[in-house]
């Protein structure tokens, strides 16, 4: 199988103060190519299908054909755009979101500065090294879209493992070495649920199967299951099933 290197269509520094001094808005537009941007500097805001990213120092957007987006002035950024016809690498961007903070800050500013060095040299095998360099690229954003998704189940094993105790989403964070924003954002990302909702979503189970199987109160339901007393554990398993704990057991011992 034929495997086809990206091919760069621009690459270079942006600054809207400098392109459009007088605009606070650009128009809105569709996406043609990938536009990879690296910001060095907070400010302004880019809206992409609707969803708005605020730029930050450090953080890179990937923009994908068919993308509409538009910005809110001022930014800064390194910039590259380029297209792919690799079914693999076509697979590998579009598993990747929209905008990211890495961890490695430097390491993706160096990736993207020499690609745009090397975009400009007038050596063909520069210009063939920015092209891989743009699959480096690649891999260290899907790289942190698969540790994303890593971090996100280990937290789920964790909820899975201890929603019987008391729990808050800093206990899970702390216990997956994050912060409670970014577990948030990982949690929804890979599982499209917050860790709270899931956490809730344990111990209902839990109260579920101990109302069908067992006799116990529902005071000593509601402990086991993590909830810190009977009327809170009542009204969240009402408003998550639909019926109180006392008539969903009823109706499950009529139905056996």
């Amino acid at each position: 199988m034929k495997h086809d290197m990206p091919v760069i269509l621009g690459a270079g520094l942006f600054d809207s103060r400098e392109r459009f001094p007088k605009l606070t808005v650009t128009a809105s537009r569709t996406v043609e190519t990938y536009e990879l941007e690296y910001f060095y500097e907070d400010g302004g805001v880019s809206v992409m299908n609707g969803k708005e990213y605020p730029i930050k120092a450090g953080s890179m957007l990937l923009a994908k054909p068919g993308d509409v987006r538009f910005s809110r002035l001022p930014f800064t950024c390194k910039f590259v755009h380029f297209t792919v016809t690799d079914p693999r690498l076509i697979a590998a961007l579009e598993g990747v979101s929209s905008i990211h903070r890495l961890p490695n800050v430097k390491e993706a500013e160096a990736k993207i500065s020499s690609v745009i060095s090397l975009f400009y040299s007038v050596n063909p095998f520069d210009n063939m090294a920015a092209a891989a360099e743009i699959i480096t690229l690649v891999h260290l954003l899907s790289s942190e879209v698969s540790e994303g998704i890593s971090v996100a189940l280990k937290a789920q094993r964790f909820i899975e493992g201890n929603f019987r105790s008391e729990l808050s989403t800093g206990t899970i964070a702390a216990a997956c070495d994050i912060s409670v924003p970014y577990l948030h954002k990982l949690f929804r990302n890979a599982l499209n649920t917050t860790p709270g909702e899931y956490l809730l979503s344990c111990r209902i189970g839990a109260a579920r199967d101990l109302l069908i199987n067992t006799d116990l109160p529902l005071q000593e339901i509601a402990y086991r299951c993590g909830f810190n007393s009977q009327s809170y554990f009542s009204d969240c398993f009402k408003k998550n099933v639909g019926v109180s704990p006392r008539d969903f057991r009823k109706n499950a011992t009529y139905l056996l």
